[in-house]
């Protein structure tokens, strides 16, 4: 190849190149945080739940930055009792399941608490919210007797919320808070405490204190750092760690 269409054709590729870069960010590393997305809070007489999810965003640069929440990366229920006590069970998310309202809400079967998918295109419609690694699957029973009380097909989003949270009540379970990213202070009078979200540069808490003033005590229930980090390979170089 004479030496002028070589010096031609690499300046055509190194043109192109630099075009990727600035354009889609070709070789530029991706910007990856974790975000609290959902939280459900639920009572009863004798413990506050707390699910909650942790969503991994991303974001790649260049002229035309493009960027995403994705989807869950891990789901947490957090059961909080009057004594302070906590006990949190982590779940696997299938990259799907998590605790957005408007995709997964909460039921009682049984007095089991189950997440229920008001989607229509999932097959499997009812998981169990057991002690982990996974959700676990309802029994056909059981998701027939919750198809039953609520009569899914017949109701609209409103009276399939009123008749979920009729299956709560009937197991003693109340809700107390459902919400995308944001926890306003949450008083359990039952169980004589305080839910509240605090933030910083670092982290995003969920915290609970007690309201007795016999027996002050205040624990964080979940911790999500939210320092944004760096990647060219994949963004499990630094894995999610939210810590109960």
């Amino acid at each position: 190849m004479p030496r002028s269409d070589f010096r031609r054709a690499s300046g055509c590729l190194l043109t192109s190149i630099l075009f990727l870069m600035l354009t889609v960010g070709l070789g530029l590393p991706t910007h990856y945080w974790l975000v609290l997305r959902h939280i459900q809070v639920l009572e009863n007489k004798e413990e506050v739940v707390v699910l909650a999810d942790v969503y991994r965003a991303r974001r790649h640069f260049g002229i035309a930055p493009s960027g995403s929440v994705g989807n869950p990366v891990v789901a947490l229920k957090i059961v909080v009792k009057s004594d302070g006590t906590v006990q949190a069970t982590r779940y696997g998310t299938r990259g799907i399941i998590g605790f957005s309202p408007g995709l997964f809400t909460v039921a009682s079967v049984n007095d089991d608490l189950c997440l229920f998918d008001i989607t229509k295109y999932s097959g499997q419609r009812l998981l169990k919210l057991g002690s982990g690694p996974d959700f676990e699957p309802a029994t056909e029973a059981e998701r027939e007797a919750l198809t039953r009380l609520i009569q899914v097909q017949s109701l609209d989003e409103d009276g399939l919320s009123s008749r979920l949270d009729e299956s709560l009540k009937k197991s003693g379970w109340r809700r107390l808070d459902s919400t995308d990213g944001w926890l306003d202070d949450i008083e359990s009078a039952d169980n004589r405490l305080m839910l509240r979200e605090e933030r910083t540069d670092a982290a995003i808490m969920i915290v609970a204190e007690s309201t007795s003033t016999d027996r002050p005590w205040r624990k964080i229930l979940l911790k999500v750092d939210r320092r944004a980090w760096w990647s060219y390979m994949d963004p499990y170089s630094r894995p999610p760690a939210p810590a109960p």
